[in-house]
């Protein structure tokens, strides 16, 4: 009877032990929106929604119980817990516990009555009274910097948003998220933020001084839960209302400014595309029209060279020699142009240099030369004249020649055509 009570006396303690939560957290009891309870006592939060994704992700059991946050931290540092769901890193207080990897980077703003005005940096609240929450990091960062300060030192930061909407203090420090979460919550209307955040803000889950296994932990659950799309969920879920990045207003946006967008670009679009059809057709209408034309003029250039052709053969045949002069009305050389018959009456070869200009007095025999001075001068007066004169050909000998000449004209300028 002894040995079965003393057994079963051990199994309710190996029940009790192994029933205990494996990590015991704990945070501030008022800190929305990243952890506190609702009106039913349950934790809630943007932090407790964090540890909980992580416990499931990586299988382990948690307790999550919140406490003032004067009280919670000393549960940590008195190793009544394991560790804080958020708490703000810094130098002084890494001496006293070991911080995770931040779930998220915060920035801290000042706010102030709008009567008031704004405040732009910490120097100027030198003269002013300042509220913040006790044992937070602005409550270290105030009496570090503005030492001197009126400092109001409440539980919860939104008796501090309270008493600066009744102008009971001049301004409040808070992180930016949060205090415009508690704005919207408390619709505090008198209450504005400072333009720019004076600081920067790593919150991170601290755990005991020396537990580097829990914060491995905790930091290799932030990646998966970071990688697999978990976390942003629970971001959009807090704070997607307040910095604007909540999905659900994606439709009002469509509607508003995407879908005018959208039907803008379609027509600018079609436009282009009709455009571009009537560019494709001229184009295709030109290069028609072109290769019309080039063939046009392929067969003119065919029937040209066929003429030449005709032409180079019957002047090779036939003995008269055929030559044509135009005169410039500048006074300038003449331009020539001889038949090929030109060589057999005369002997001297057409590709002759000294023929490079016409000079066909040269050939003309001096007894004649008067007579042939005459006749051109006539038929540049503008008559027909027919002569008969002698030519010395190149090897000497003495031949005559009729000549029949007229005038011709041509765009301005003056000419003679003439067959021997």
């Amino acid at each position: 009877m002894r040995k079965a009570l003393s057994t079963a006396f051990f199994f309710l303690v190996f029940l009790v032990v192994f029933a205990e939560a494996e990590y015991r957290f704990s945070g501030d009891i008022d800190y929305p929106p990243f952890e506190y309870n609702n009106e039913r006592g349950i934790p809630v939060g943007f932090n407790v929604d964090i540890l909980r994704a992580i416990s499931k992700a990586l299988d382990f059991e948690i307790e999550i119980k919140l406490r003032t946050w004067t009280n919670a931290r000393t549960a940590l540092e008195s190793g009544q817990i394991d560790g804080l769901l958020g708490m703000y890193y810094s130098e002084g207080r890494d001496s006293l516990v070991d911080f995770s990897n931040p779930h998220i980077v915060l920035h801290g703003s000042i706010f102030s009555n709008k009567f008031a005005g704004k405040f732009s940096s910490l120097n100027d609240l030198r003269e002013s009274r300042i509220a913040v929450q006790k044992g937070d990091l602005m409550d270290e960062i105030v009496s570090a910097e503005l030492v001197g300060s009126d400092i109001v030192r409440v539980e919860y930061p939104e008796i501090a948003l309270w008493m600066l909407n009744e102008r009971q203090v001049d301004a409040v420090l808070l992180g930016t998220l949060q205090g415009l979460f508690l704005l919207e919550e408390l619709s505090l209307k008198d209450v504005v933020m400072s333009d720019n955040p004076f600081i920067r803000l790593e919150y991170c889950f601290a755990v005991r001084e020396g537990d580097r296994e829990l914060v491995s932990l905790l930091n290799e659950g932030l990646s998966i839960i970071s990688s697999n799309g978990e976390y942003r969920r629970i971001y959009n879920k807090w704070f997607g209302g307040i910095d604007g990045t909540d999905t659900s207003d994606f439709w009002r946006t469509f509607l508003l400014f995407l879908l005018p967008g959208g039907i803008i670009t379609l027509l600018v679009l079609g436009g282009m595309y009709l455009w571009n059809r009537a560019l494709r057709r001229q184009v295709r209408e030109k290069t028609e029209s072109l290769s019309q034309r080039l063939e046009e003029e392929k067969s003119i250039e065919a029937q040209l060279a066929l003429s030449i052709r005709r032409y180079k053969s019957m002047s090779e045949t036939i003995s008269d020699y055929y030559y044509e002069v135009e005169y410039s009305d500048n006074g300038g050389d003449p331009e020539v142009w001889r038949s090929d018959s030109y060589e057999r009456i005369s002997g001297y070869n057409i590709d002759e240099p000294e023929l490079q200009e016409f000079d066909w007095e040269s050939v003309v025999h001096p007894d004649d030369l008067d007579s042939y001075r005459r006749h051109v001068e006539s038929v540049r007066s503008g008559n027909s004249q027919q002569l008969e004169y002698r030519i010395i050909r190149k090897d000497g000998t003495i031949r005559w020649v009729s000549e029949f000449s007229r005038p011709s004209y041509s765009g301005g300028a003056s000419g003679i055509k003439s067959i021997c």
